[in-house]
């Protein structure tokens, strides 16, 4: 559960103070608004209530006056600016494995759910959650970070220059985007529903530069030492949820998977998950049903949903969303056209 209130790493402050600076602007004052001191701003395992990031972001986009802001500031990132997240990502075997580990572990510097990743087919979409709200500049510039300082480092930590197939934003169009098309280099959807990366599955197969499974597994243990002590215990359930949630097919990810990825021995984990009144199959229907309730929704295939859910064929599928729904696939859906 997040801290009450909510802190953030100074991390996220110093990244936009230090773009703040390299446009020309006194960052003083700025601090001073957010009750910070350039002393703690360079204090890397700092934590400060959320409200003072929301002032740093405010103040530092009335004082710029730059629509591209956000994503010039993604641009001036250096690596591991981000300290154990970051590392721990990049040490991940595939860009997948980074993004499933970004998206678990990102209480670590925002305190809250801040990223959702889903994988289909042939696309995958990693989504911002706007944590700074969607309808003020200052909101648009944090926006447009979050997006541009992910695929900066996705692409120097695979090696490779890639490019998003879309990019959704919930911000109305700016009257210069020219450095976002120069960022992104992928068609900009303004006024969207939602913000989002939308990717080729493909790239999530990508190697990482800098995969170490030694390291990692050390890295790990470290942040779930690090997210227990800066917001109390997380529930090994959740993290496990969160994890086969990313997972496309769902049966790609074995309980030996997950137990290896939080550094335990499959009974280990069956334990710890037993003791919070769950277990992984359980967790794994749940999360089975979700996503087949949102995909039959969708109006995709039996047979795709099928694959994708990792059963072994269409008619195993079937007979679980009858048991969990008390109707077909297709009576399903037919009842939603009806309703809606």
């Amino acid at each position: 559960m997040p801290r009450a209130p909510v802190e953030v790493s100074v991390t996220i402050i110093r990244a936009v103070i230090e773009a703040a600076r390299a446009e020309g602007v006194d960052v003083e004052p700025i601090l001073a608004e957010a009750g910070l001191s350039t002393t703690e701003l360079a204090e890397d395992d700092l934590y400060v209530p959320a409200p003072a990031e929301e002032r740093v972001w405010r103040a530092t986009v009335e004082r710029v006056q730059d629509p591209c802001f956000g994503t010039k500031a993604a641009q001036r990132l250096q690596r591991g600016s981000f300290r154990e997240l970051e590392y721990l990502a990049r040490t991940s075997a595939t860009l997948g494995e980074g993004l499933t580990r970004l998206v678990t572990y990102d209480h670590l510097i925002h305190g809250m759910d801040v990223f959702e990743l889903s994988v289909g087919e042939s696309q995958a979409r990693l989504r911002y959650l706007h944590p700074h709200g969607r309808d003020e500049p200052h909101a648009y510039a944090a926006t447009q970070f979050a997006l541009a300082a992910v695929l900066h480092s996705a692409r120097d930590a695979t090696g490779r220059d890639w490019d998003p197939q879309l990019v959704k934003l919930a911000m109305p169009e700016p009257a210069d985007t020219a450095a976002m098309q120069a960022h992104f280099r992928a068609p900009l959807r303004f006024d969207d529903q939602h913000s989002e990366l939308v990717l080729d599955t493909a790239l999530l197969e990508l190697p990482m530069v800098a995969a170490d499974a030694t390291l990692r597994s050390v890295l790990e243990s470290y942040v779930h030492k690090a997210l227990d002590r800066i917001q109390g215990p997380t529930s090994t359930s959740a993290l496990v949820r969160k994890t086969l949630s990313a997972a496309r097919p769902l049966g790609s990810v074995s309980l030996e998977d997950v137990a290896r990825k939080f550094d335990l021995t499959p009974r280990g984990l069956q334990r710890r998950l037993q003791s919070e009144g769950t277990s992984y199959q359980q967790l794994l229907d749940d999360v089975r049903r979700e996503a087949a309730e949102f995909y039959v929704a969708q109006a995709m295939s039996s047979a795709a949903i099928a694959l994708m859910l990792g059963f072994s064929d269409v008619r195993s599928f079937r007979r679980a969303f009858k048991r969990w729904f008390e109707e077909t696939p297709q009576q399903y859906r037919r009842r939603l056209k009806m309703s809606a």
